[in-house]
């Protein structure tokens, strides 16, 4: 009789100083790896003049850090139950270093697919879900002001490191580059030294035990013994594997297979209307390219005011709206906002749509975690956005593709962006459904509901 851990619950530390410590650690994580990711964008156009790639060629670059980002998701799942938080961001920071560090020298977009791409995205993939999966095991009272600060980090570094990238281009070259963001990257291995877990715990308490047993039948024929205790130990290994992964997450709670519905569709439609912003106000032609390369930047204020007013919605909003609804009710105008741009054709209405869809998408990411840990509970947030970020991932994939196949059919982006805005509906939709299930489901058991933001 074998003994396997259930990592439902874990014991919390309650808002201490050192919480708040961790908080500004997972700051600075985000603050370094979604400024990069932005930066790569910079990057990429120094490598293809470069090497005088074609931009679909070189964009893989891009494309396969995004993916190796949020796919390898479970993988760092199961990496912080076996090494602990700490060690799996110091993993996830040297992997990302030992890539930019390795670009330097690459004679090929080949080898930058390898460095930047693969190595950079899964070094970023095993910090982010412990940067932000962590948060909740230690505060707990003004939470949701935790979450503010560490996504404050990203909004920070989308407006700051573009710059800093370009700056250092333009005195040492691409490759000269590459080795400064090396080194500056390092830094992350301070912050990675808070990453401890309460009481010393590796990984997240064991209060309870599953019992997994092999099968045990008597029988004359000792052949079919061994048959069937061989099945029995590829069963019980089975379930090894996936308790480790937490996959019991879509069979005991249905509501985080709708959040993942959620996240694929967000993935369809987000990820393309920040990557089709600027091409689309080029299209448009609705100003100088100065003016228009402010547009990201008014689109990263907007993104950066939002996160930080979130905790303000928290304390002042109504008491009838609860955290799943906003988050569904974010989504619902951020579609909005993406249909209704197809009026936006002046400078000033652009930008005002540009930074409307980064105010919502701040509002948005930054409830999520409060969302999970209302869902599943503060324990269950690392595993809950490990297996939820492949299904954004594939929605990030194949968005920009079909949207970009809708202008080439019709020459027009509006129907792009018609595509996204649907596509972040249909994702808002799911989750104001999810809340009016969870709503009534209360009503049947106690009578009445009490629909507070927390």
């Amino acid at each position: 009789m074998a003994e396997v851990p259930d990592h439902g619950t874990i014991t919390r530390q309650g808002n201490g100083f050192y919480g708040w410590l961790v908080a500004i650690a997972s700051h600075i994580c985000y603050l370094f790896v979604f400024g990069m990711m932005t930066a790569t964008g910079v990057l990429v156009v120094a490598i293809q003049q470069s090497f005088d790639y074609s931009s679909a060629r070189v964009s893989w670059i891009i494309s396969l850090q995004f993916l190796f980002q949020l796919t390898i998701g479970p993988v760092t799942n199961v990496i912080v139950k076996k090494i602990g938080f700490r060690m799996t961001v110091v993993i996830g920071t040297l992997a990302a270093i030992v890539g930019m560090f390795l670009s330097a020298f690459a004679n090929s977009v080949e080898f930058l697919y390898f460095s930047h791409g693969t190595l950079v995205g899964f070094g970023y993939g095993l910090v982010t879900p412990v940067a932000l999966g962590i948060v909740p095991l230690y505060i707990n009272h003004n939470f949701v002001v935790a979450i503010a600060i560490v996504q404050t980090g990203s909004g920070i570094g989308n407006l700051m490191f573009p710059h800093v990238m370009q700056s250092l281009i333009d005195y040492y070259g691409w490759r000269g580059a590459s080795i400064v963001f090396a080194a500056i990257h390092a830094n992350m291995l301070i912050p990675a030294a808070l990453f401890k877990a309460p009481n010393g715990q590796r990984g997240r308490t064991v209060p309870k035990t599953e019992k997994i047993t092999t099968v045990e039948l008597e029988s004359d024929s000792e052949s079919e013994n061994e048959t069937k205790g061989r099945r029995s130990s590829t069963f019980s290994d089975l379930r090894k594997i996936l308790t480790l992964c937490d996959c019991s997450l879509f069979v005991k709670h249905p509501m985080f297979i709708a959040y993942t519905v959620s996240r694929f569709f967000d993935g369809l439609g987000f990820s393309g209307s920040v990557m089709h912003l600027i091409a689309r106000a080029r299209e448009l032609r609705i100003g100088t390219d100065k003016e228009i390369a402010t547009v990201a930047s008014v689109f990263a204020i907007g993104g950066l005011l939002g996160k930080m007013s979130v905790p303000l919605f928290v304390k002042f909003s109504c008491k009838c709206l609860t955290t799943l609804r906003l988050f569904g009710l974010t989504y619902l105008m951020a579609g909005a906002a993406d249909i209704l741009s197809a009026v936006s054709t002046t400078y000033v209405l652009y930008t005002v749509f540009a930074f409307s869809l980064g105010f919502l998408s701040g509002i948005f990411y930054t409830l999520l975690a409060q969302v999970l840990k209302d869902m599943l509970g503060p324990a269950m947030v690392t595993a809950a956005v490990s297996l939820s970020s492949p299904f954004e991932a594939i929605g990030g994939l194949i968005g920009p593709p079909c949207a970009g196949a809708l202008f080439d059919l019709t020459g027009d982006y509006n129907y792009s962006f018609y595509f996204y805005g649907a596509s972040l509906l249909i994702s808002g939709s799911v989750l104001l459904i999810c809340d009016l299930f969870k709503r009534r489901r209360q009503v049947g058991r106690t009578g009445y509901t009490v629909p507070t933001l927390q």
